[in-house]
């Protein structure tokens, strides 16, 4: 079947209509994960305003005093991985790999390897074959670095010619949030000049509504200090159903949505009146999925002791050695299993159909 250009992609949006993404390749690059790992391992990293996580995020903006004029907003990049300009992103790679000291033989191959990965994008959509002509892949291994790199040297760059840049700006993969001075610029028209930057790079915005402002999994509050509160966000479609209890699924996947529920409920720092709510709804969330309230109590104590476990010492467990093992989940001939593999250092984890 003839190969095609890529179709047109519209600007994906968390927040509005539901936009199409491209189609995730068939199969990606096959060495791109091992390229990728040695970049991420460089010694001298990309500058960047991104985050890793929610908890970094929170831990990063928590103290901040909004001054008179600033509000709270957020940007996203329309359609990023698709976007991206591979030849301005392989010169910033060049750039990362001379200020790493590396041997212009050995840049030359990086460079190389990185355009062939980005040049390995068809993918199948609608019983069709198409080729990428811009952009990175979806699924490609190698996307997210390129992505990331691309981004922070454009946020370098736009912090150091623009005559204003936010005093809080980070960003999660391309979503950004900013405390922005509506006194020094109009939020249009500096949106304006960031999408005059690259031909396929655009942003859209939303600002603070209510004193609130949604960011990632993240409800932001301004409070009547000027200070910054936090709850968990969650959209008007989300709903309380997770892998049921009686579902035929290893215990382990069915505790790992509470695990994470309850790591935020700890690690979210909000009100006592806060912290209690969503206690109560994590509750509810495990009756109405069949589970015991007595099975929260007691995650909700391992995880504390856990927490005061990790802060009484400096001793860390060394998990270099770690290798694990996938088997079908069948508890008839699983059950009892991990222990025995514990014993020769090896974790078993299940895979389950359904």
């Amino acid at each position: 079947m003839p190969f095609r250009s890529r179709p047109s992609v519209n600007c994906k949006s968390d927040k509005g209509a539901n936009n199409a993404a491209p189609a995730t390749p068939p199969s990606a690059c096959t060495y791109g994960l091992r390229v990728r790992n040695f970049l991420e391992n460089l010694p001298i990293a990309q500058t960047s305003f991104s985050v890793k996580n929610s908890s970094e995020f929170i831990d990063n903006i928590k103290n901040i005093q909004l001054q008179e004029g600033e509000i709270l907003g957020s940007f996203d990049v329309c359609s990023l991985f698709p976007s991206v300009p591979i030849p301005q992103t392989l010169d910033y790679l060049r750039e990362l790999l001379e200020l790493n000291g590396l041997d212009d033989t050995i840049i030359k191959e990086y460079i190389l390897l990185t355009s062939i990965c980005m040049n390995q994008n068809c993918f199948q959509y609608n019983g069709e074959y198409f080729q990428q002509h811009e952009g990175t892949s979806m699924g490609n291994s190698l996307s997210p670095f390129i992505a990331n790199l691309f981004m922070g040297k454009f946020e370098t760059q736009v912090k150091d010619k623009f005559e204003y840049f936010p005093r809080v700006w980070f960003r999660y993969v391309d979503d950004i949030f900013a405390v922005f001075d509506t006194k020094a610029i109009s939020l249009d028209h500096f949106v304006a000049k960031l999408n005059n930057r690259f031909r396929t790079i655009k942003f859209t915005y939303e600002v603070e509504h209510n004193e609130q402002l949604p960011f990632l999994d993240v409800l932001i509050i301004r409070n009547s200090e000027n200070k910054l509160e936090f709850d968990v966000y969650r959209k008007e479609t989300a709903t309380l159903r997770y892998i049921s209890n009686d579902s035929h699924h290893p215990f382990q996947h069915k505790m790992a949505s509470f695990n994470f529920l309850i790591h935020r409920l700890l690690n979210f720092p909000r009100s006592k009146e806060r912290f209690e709510h969503e206690q109560q709804l994590i509750k509810n969330i495990a009756k109405s999925n069949g589970y015991s309230v007595h099975l929260i109590d007691k995650l909700i104590r391992k995880h504390k002791f856990k927490r005061t476990l990790y802060n009484s010492t400096t001793f860390r467990r060394d998990t270099d050695n770690s290798k694990f093992a996938s088997l079908p989940y069948e508890p008839k001939f699983t059950r009892g299993l991990d222990k025995n593999f514990k014993n020769i250092n090896i974790n078993l984890v299940y895979n389950s159909k359904n």
